[in-house]
């Protein structure tokens, strides 16, 4: 009388349908002739389990006789998941679910889905005596630390008897509590039934010599300092197969994960963090405390401040740190500054040279985590102005490659600065351009191949002109320098 098998493939438009029965124990010997056993499949599983999908589950637990008996049949009112058995024979338990679906149309319907288990055979005593109980055991223990011995599937009919040695402590129990505080321990176990039968005394000798300390010289190296949302790395040294545990109190702000001889942390926030590592085997435990100093990444930084300057004079230059971050200022070496730094922002104070001088200032802020730095070219010129200078300083152009003209026209020069030659490229052809410095003195090159010798000109700030028949196409600036 086999029940029909389940479709464990994907049916219907639902999922796999799964049913796992499993059965305690899977074999048993009735240890006296009154002695009665329950069949436990409360571990069984089954999918699903939402009741949405799941009309029903049921039970038929049968029961086979050999020929010219019938075989495998149900056995009556046994529709439960445990079954009390008091008579040898082989077992086995029908699982049955009802399952809702919906067919292509929308329909509800039901699909019956059944599945058997493995027989469990019951035997009747065939010996004068039971069989041997098992426990797992370690054959060494840490001193002072206490351990449990526990029996490997025990017989509710049975009586377990230990024996401790040297102390000769007699328990009746599943389990026994080792203190482990002498040099050996000796436990002896021996089970009965209630009928009368014994089995075969088990002993075995616990040696108490694993004391296993931890390395003294034992360190975890690595970075203490980093970004948020960045890994930190870390090693522990003089590894000898320990345990690593991870201990803090941040709640969701710190992730941790342990591969070998290494830890991987990860800080959702900037801030300082105290982190304690539990180094541990068998026996003892060590902790390691560090601290960590985690930082946000530094923002892009832009230096706010005029790019030319009239000579002998003191402009001011500045950039936002909204974190207070370290910072650094350097200049050229033509030009003096002093330094002032306020709540979330940084200035430099520079007093420009008689003369025509370039100079350069950049600005670095930086911390644990990463650095921003930016940087500007500054001309300065005498108090004596120049029309061409002025126009371009009210157009708020600068050396960095600003041109005048129109967004048609695109001419771009390069180096910048630029030693002894400089190209100038474009989307309009050309036919010369003028160099103009500081104090109007031009001067007029042909363009052969777009490229021009700057080798004579006097290091200093200059305008250049791009010229077509004699039509100014645009206007643009550079630095030479030696």
């Amino acid at each position: 009388m086999n029940p029909p098998q389940c479709d464990t493939i994907k049916t219907f438009i639902i999922s796999a349908i799964k049913i796992n029965p499993i059965i305690f124990p899977e074999k048993y010997t009735l240890p006296c002739v009154d002695s009665k056993i329950t069949l436990n499949a409360k571990s069984s599983n089954w999918y699903p389990i939402d009741t949405a999908l799941l009309k029903s589950i049921s039970f038929k637990w049968q029961d086979y006789t050999p020929a010219p008996g019938n075989g495998w049949q149900v056995i009556p009112d046994a529709t439960q998941d445990t079954l009390l058995v008091d008579k040898p024979g082989r077992y086995r338990l029908i699982t049955t679910l009802e399952v809702k679906y919906k067919d292509g149309f929308g329909n509800i319907k039901v699909k019956t889905c059944s599945k058997t288990s493995k027989q469990i055979v019951v035997s009747p005593l065939g010996t004068n005596s039971l069989e041997t109980p098992d426990y797992e055991l370690v054959n060494s223990f840490c001193i002072g630390k206490p351990y449990s011995l526990n029996i490997i599937n025990p017989d509710p009919n049975l009586i377990y008897n230990w024996v401790k040695i040297p102390q000769n402590d007699t328990i009746i129990s599943t389990s026994i509590k080792l203190d482990m505080n002498n040099p050996y321990q000796i436990v002896c176990l021996q089970s009965k039934s209630l009928c009368g039968l014994n089995s075969i005394t088990r002993c075995d000798t616990i040696f108490n010599k694993s004391e296993l300390p931890i390395d003294e010289n034992i360190s975890i190296q690595g970075f203490n300092s980093g970004c948020s949302g960045k890994e930190i790395g870390l090693k522990l040294l003089n590894n000898n197969n320990y345990l690593i545990n991870v201990l803090h109190s941040y709640k969701d702000t710190i992730n941790s994960r342990i591969e070998k001889d290494s830890i991987f942390l990860k800080f959702k926030y900037a801030g300082t963090y105290q982190i304690q590592f539990e180094v541990s085997n068998a026996c003892n435990a060590k902790t390691i405390s560090k601290q960590f100093i985690i930082d946000q990444s530094v923002p892009k930084i832009s230096i706010r401040g005029p790019k030319t300057a009239i000579e002998k004079t003191t402009q001011t230059y500045c950039v936002n740190n909204p974190n207070n971050n370290a910072i650094t200022w350097t200049t050229s070496k033509n030009l003096k500054y002093k330094v002032s730094s306020t709540n979330k922002q940084s200035c430099i104070y520079v007093t420009f040279p008689k003369g025509i001088n370039v100079g350069w200032i950049k600005s670095t802020i930086y911390n644990n985590c990463s650095s921003e730095s930016d940087s500007i070219l500054i001309v300065s010129k005498p108090k004596l102005g120049n029309t061409e200078i002025d126009q371009l300083d009210e157009d708020s152009k600068n050396i960095n490659n600003r041109a005048t003209q129109s967004e048609e026209i695109e001419f771009s020069v390069f180096p910048n600065p630029a030693t002894n030659t400089i190209e100038v490229k474009g989307n309009q052809p050309f036919d010369q351009i003028e160099i103009l410095d500081v104090l109007g003195k031009s001067k007029l090159i042909d363009n052969i191949s777009n490229k021009f010798d700057i080798s004579e000109l006097n290091a200093g700030f200059y305008i250049l002109k791009i010229i077509s028949n004699k039509k100014v196409l645009a206007k643009n600036t550079f630095i030479k320098i030696d």
